[in-house]
């Protein structure tokens, strides 16, 4: 069995029933995204429309995929791989965690007789492990919340400033090499121009009190806070890991962020919950299912291709699901 994450076989449907009137001063739309990812999709519009705009949560790059997102403006978009459907008003914004579920269309290639029987006869007994999957583990993320955890501030605050990631502009790229190489020539910083006036304001601060702990306070609150959340995650499969290897010690593996993980356990007799402590500066503790089990699963096969459809409730990767089953068929 194949399966290659891109918008032509993995689609996301996000789940979500707001209520909508014609007075509200929000203005809600559904967004189709097609190889963007959400988080993109919507600096894009915000920067196209001057707008704020306001979703449940994030969707993935490497799919087609359709959420509901709001703004006190009304948006337009010149961006080929978006698309608006204005649907109507609400005097309530949308907030992270408002949808109930997503719906997941995925497509499967080269798949054998024997797991075809497995995916129509296996498939809805099975309750898969609850891991983060490495959409959120990105490398500046992950790097900056070990800092935090380790209270190594100087780094937390130099890693979420300089270390570049794949999805951003030259612009964003420039900055952060500016920033990476004139670091602790705080006086240079502060006069530059070439920086925007938040991250000057920090360098500022620095030449001033050299409170690496503050200034962590200064960072953007969305970078620190996807910062700390991909920490918590880590942890959460770390500690999720430990409990399913207490169960059994002969495992079948799958590989997240280039580590692996063991899927077999009794549901049984696994901790429902597991709780990771809050990471400064947030509050947020996490607390976590361990396992999970897809709902209204449905497979549709044309000789050895088939169309996987299936839901799972908000915070459960599709992704898990994939890699579990190709690794669940296997001798």
């Amino acid at each position: 069995m194949k399966f290659i994450k891109s918008p032509e076989n993995f689609k996301v449907k996000e789940i979500m029933f707001p209520e909508l009137n014609e007075t509200g001063i929000f203005n809600y739309y559904l967004m189709q995204q097609k190889g963007l990812g959400s988080s993109k999709a919507i600096k894009l519009l915000e920067k196209e429309n001057n707008a704020r705009i306001f979703s449940s949560g994030l969707k993935d790059a490497k799919a087609l995929t359709e959420q509901w997102i709001c703004s006190e403006k009304k948006l337009k978009s010149k961006e080929k791989e978006i698309a608006l459907e204005f649907k109507g008003k609400s005097s309530k914004r949308i907030f992270i965690g408002m949808h109930s579920a997503n719906e997941f269309k995925v497509k499967l290639n080269e798949v054998t007789e024997k797991e075809k029987k497995f995916i129509s006869n296996e498939l809805n007994k099975i309750f898969f492990p609850n891991y983060f999957d490495e959409q959120r583990f990105r490398k500046s993320t992950l790097e900056t919340g070990k800092a935090l955890i380790e209270r190594n501030w100087e780094k937390a605050v130099k890693t979420a400033l300089t270390l570049e990631t794949d999805f951003e502009s030259n612009k964003s790229k420039e900055i952060k090499k500016l920033i990476r190489e004139n670091w602790k020539k705080w006086s240079k910083l502060c006069d530059s121009v070439e920086l925007p006036e938040v991250k000057r304001n920090i360098f500022c601060f620095l030449e001033e009190e050299n409170d690496f702990k503050n200034a962590v306070l200064m960072l953007e609150r969305k970078v620190i806070s996807m910062a700390c959340k991909a920490s918590q995650s880590n942890e959460f499969n770390e500690k999720l890991k430990t409990e399913i290897m207490k169960q059994e010690r002969k495992q079948k593996l799958i590989e997240i962020d280039s580590m692996q993980f063991p899927v077999l356990f009794k549901h049984k007799a696994l901790k429902r919950k597991i709780t990771v402590q809050n990471v400064f500066p947030e509050k947020r503790i996490l607390e976590r299912k361990t396992f999970f089990k897809p709902e209204q699963i449905k497979a549709k096969f044309n000789e050895n291709n088939c169309l996987l459809e299936f839901n799972l409730k908000k915070g459960e990767y599709a992704t898990i699901v994939i890699k579990c089953i190709q690794e669940l068929v296997k001798e």
